[in-house]
């Protein structure tokens, strides 16, 4: 059982002083001031990146700014972020020791994240248990180790984190290896035999071709074939249906088959000759599908428990049709995401945490390229904080008030891919973690045992 007093009579503390500092002003009342100014006054300092750093004494004051949140959702810039993977893991440890956070949901498939989870509570080695269920831009990077590790320490203790997945995508081998054989017994413990569905081993193809995602650049079957595999997969969903509604694996599998039924129509709709035009409807899919699955982990997985949720910063955002590009264009007009969908179920009930960086490179753990970061550009939020002079920093969107109005117009920021864009960011994110210099994701050097 981890040893939670100390820690947390720190952080009681910190937030103490913090709100002593501010509540003989209302921040509604007060004058504008200068963007750098209110940066070295109200950022919040991040004194270590390091995961095995753990006085949280830095992190203190975003138990006021989180709140109440039952979802706190962490992104990233792209997925290469060596020092954001760090900064996250030690986010992460903070939520769940000191804010009792007990869930943490990837942006990896909803079957393949479920199945690591069991393996992992059935005593398979953690980093054995990760590969199973998550992407290898994650599980292959030598910055997320110390997350797979401190996940497998929590399993011992009074206080385990659960491992959860979102995403319609497979992730593999997890699915590869144990979905239909899961999928089979399920059916024959709830009475209904594989030999009524006419074109089951049909079926049983396709999945394979889809969970190794084979159609993602090549054609997809033909319109008979893909008939076939709704027919008997929709037939499937309702012979699920039909049984005891309180029984919970007919609501996780329920749930898989869905995102199993939206995966494959967005996976055969999606033209890749032509990425923009009506592509835009079949991409909203995902995030739609995602969205949902997160609030099903929260109401019917988990309910009761706080969701910490680790996925790119494009897919936690709300609102991103207002984001413009640099230049102006609204790129992503149209486009619906995951966080719209959260924030629409939850409002205030989630905190969206938004990453950037000043300088440094990128690149990910399975790819050998490696993208230095140009100059942001003078006047932009990474460059406002560069010059306040501050390493590593958190601003919380939340409790801006009239003297940080810079905040509340259109400011330059590239939170999303390194591309610098333009929105008022308050109205997209509910926070950002600055750092001054980012290093690529490495990759792991042999296997962890």
């Amino acid at each position: 059982m981890f040893n939670r007093l100390f820690p947390m009579t720190i952080a009681i503390l910190a937030v103490m002083q913090v709100v002593c500092n501010k509540q003989s002003m209302d921040p509604d009342e007060t004058e504008p001031m200068d963007p750098v100014e209110w940066i070295q006054s109200n950022a919040v300092p991040v004194f270590s990146l390091d995961p095995s750093n753990e006085d949280f004494t830095d992190l203190a004051p975003l138990i006021n700014a989180i709140g109440s949140a039952r979802i706190v959702m962490l992104g990233e810039q792209s997925h290469g972020d060596g020092n954001t993977f760090l900064a996250k893991t030690r986010l992460i440890k903070f939520l769940h020791r000191l804010m009792e956070f007990n869930v943490l949901a990837f942006e990896s498939n909803l079957y393949d994240c479920w199945k690591a989870n069991t393996l992992l509570k059935q005593g398979m080695n953690p980093y054995e248990a990760f590969r199973k269920g998550i992407f290898t831009i994650w599980s292959e990077s030598q910055q997320v180790q110390p997350l797979i590790a401190y996940l497998g320490e929590t399993q011992n203790s009074a206080d385990p984190i659960e491992l959860a997945g979102f995403d319609i995508q497979f992730t593999h081998p997890a699915s590869q290896e144990y979905f239909i054989d899961d999928l089979i017994a399920f059916m024959t413990s709830n009475g209904l035999d594989t030999a009524a569905y006419a074109h089951w081993s049909q079926f049983k193809q396709i999945f394979t071709d889809l969970s190794k995602r084979q159609y993602f650049y090549a054609d997809p079957p033909d319109s008979v074939t893909q008939s076939r595999f709704f027919d008997t997969l929709e037939q499937i969903q309702a012979d699920i249906a039909a049984k005891p509604a309180n029984f919970d694996e007919i609501s996780l599998w329920s749930q898989i088959l869905l995102s199993l039924n939206v995966f494959a129509t967005k996976t055969w709709n999606y033209d890749w000759e032509d990425p923009g035009g009506t592509n835009k409807n079949v991409l909203n899919m995902r995030d739609i599908q995602m969205g949902n699955n997160l609030i099903w982990l929260l109401e019917n997985m988990y309910p009761g428990k706080k969701i910490i949720v680790w996925a790119a910063t494009l897919h936690i955002v709300h609102h991103l049709e207002d984001v413009s590009l640099s230049y102006g264009r609204r790129y992503y007009r149209g486009y619906v995401t995951m966080g719209d969908i959260v924030w629409d179920r939850l409002g205030n009930q989630t905190y969206a945490l938004g990453f950037t960086a000043f300088r440094g490179s990128y690149g990910r753990a399975n790819d050998s390229g490696i993208t230095t970061l140009y100059p942001p550009s003078q006047g932009s939020l990474e460059d406002l904080i560069h010059t306040a002079g501050i390493e590593n920093a958190i601003i919380d969107f939340r409790s801006v008030g009239n003297d940080g109005a810079f905040l509340k117009a259109t400011l330059t920021c590239r939170p999303m891919g390194y591309t610098e864009m333009i929105a008022v960011w308050t109205e997209i994110m509910d926070g950002i973690m600055y750092t001054e210099t980012m290093i690529p994701s490495t990759p792991i050097n042999g296997i962890q045992n």
